[in-house]
């Protein structure tokens, strides 16, 4: 067309040249699609922003990411893997501070431990938390997804470079199809096979592929190592055997120790919550097994946190909260609210605070409006009743 339009002028023929140019206008040309790599859409960064984070356990387990648990041996690791799995396969908290989002599956490779051994161990806590034992089974037969004699994740080749094994792109493509709640590798070293557990390139390959496997199941990996020999008194994640490069890969750290029958879990490293924060349990004998309680009493009282609560509407009069916004993670407001809370409370979880909102919507210190957004959308909105704009103590009358 455009060779038409040229010769049309060169010959004269102005009209002919104008209407081929306009022909030659009409046609556009799509850019180039790539659909070769699959970006993600970040128009709605504001949105995605606002997102919970997908929490297995509140502030300890991260769904799509993998957790280091450290520990000598002997000290529990083994113990509190079991409890928290068995809290995910039935959507319940047994252990105080450790309540999951959910029931779901937990697929657990067992390297050091028979069948046997966690059966036994699962009697203590069935005991212990006096569980019923015949919806507990129920729950084991749809829920555990046991291999108690997995092979390595990892080997070296002739070159000696550290590749994945026949059987880990086999579980790979086991935790895709059944997308877990969670995963449990016990425990990391023999997870990598004949590698050198302490060194940080193989294991670091080996974390690599745990990664890959909580990313493509979308499951919270726990993986269980020992702690290398001259570790700190302290807890750190730089006390796990191969550190330099296990806690790298890991988006999360805990180390637990023992004395006695006292043990203390800390959060040594988290991308994603408060590091440092310790927990108390206590190793208990129960049906001829040993499993893990709570040392002490968890108080978590949502009327302790109406005060501050009623500070911040206070503060921020025309702010938006939906009630259900702490719980959900959704509008700044919300965060903001759950920040100003966790500030004097920091044991206070979105459900403790979205529990104490509730408690004050029943007795009428919050009220629930509909409002209109921009947009013209209806949404539900908490505003301070004025009759209970003020603390009162409990032998006060508001009015």
């Amino acid at each position: 067309l455009s060779s038409r339009a040229y010769h049309c002028e060169l010959s004269g023929d102005a009209e002919l040249a104008e209407a081929t140019r306009a022909e030659l206008g009409a046609l556009v040309t799509e850019p180039p699609q790539n659909e070769g790599l699959p970006y993600a859409p970040m128009q709605d960064w504001q949105e995605m922003a606002e997102q919970p984070l997908p929490w297995l356990i509140d502030s300890w387990l991260l769904q799509d990411t993998v957790t280091v648990l450290g520990g000598r041996g002997g000290h529990g690791k083994g113990l509190l893997a079991l409890a928290l799995s068995l809290s995910v396969m039935q959507g319940r908290e047994l252990l105080a501070g450790f309540c999951p989002s959910g029931a779901g599956r937990v697929l657990f490779l067992s390297y050091e431990d028979a069948a046997v051994i966690l059966a036994k161990r699962i009697q203590a806590v069935a005991a212990h938390y006096r569980l019923d034992r015949e919806n507990l089974g129920a729950v084991l037969r749809d829920n555990l997804h046991l291999l108690d004699r997995p092979r390595p994740l990892a080997e070296m080749d002739r070159s000696k470079n550290v590749i994945p094994t026949p059987f880990y792109s086999e579980l790979l493509e086991e935790a895709r199809r059944m997308r877990p709640s969670m995963i449990v590798v016990d425990h990391l070293r023999s997870a990598g096979g004949g590698l050198n557990g302490s060194d940080p390139a193989a294991m670091g390959v080996v974390l690599g592929l745990l990664g890959e496997l909580a990313k493509e199941s979308g499951a919270a990996v726990l993986v269980l190592a020992h702690l290398k020999k001259g570790a700190d008194a302290d807890p750190d994640p730089g006390n796990v055997r191969g550190a330099s490069s296990v806690t790298d890969e890991a988006r999360g750290a805990w180390e637990i120790r023992r004395t006695g029958s006292d043990v203390t879990l800390t959060r040594t490293k988290s991308n994603h919550a408060q590091e440092g924060v310790s927990v108390k349990l206590r190793l208990v004998e129960c049906a001829g097994s040993v499993c893990l309680e709570t040392a002490g009493p968890v108080f978590r009282d949502p009327e302790m946190l109406i005060p501050e609560v009623v500070a911040w509407f206070k503060a921020n009069p025309d702010a938006h909260v939906n009630p259900s916004g702490v719980l959900n993670g959704r509008g700044r407001n919300a965060t903001d609210l759950l920040a100003s809370v966790n500030a004097v409370h920091p044991w206070a979880r979105p459900t403790d605070i979205t529990a104490a909102i509730r408690s004050m919507i029943s007795s009428g210190r919050l009220s629930v409006q509909t409002t209109r957004t921009p947009d013209r959308h209806t949404t539900e909105t908490l505003a301070l009743d004025p009759d209970f704009s003020e603390v009162f103590d409990d032998d006060d009358t508001p009015f």
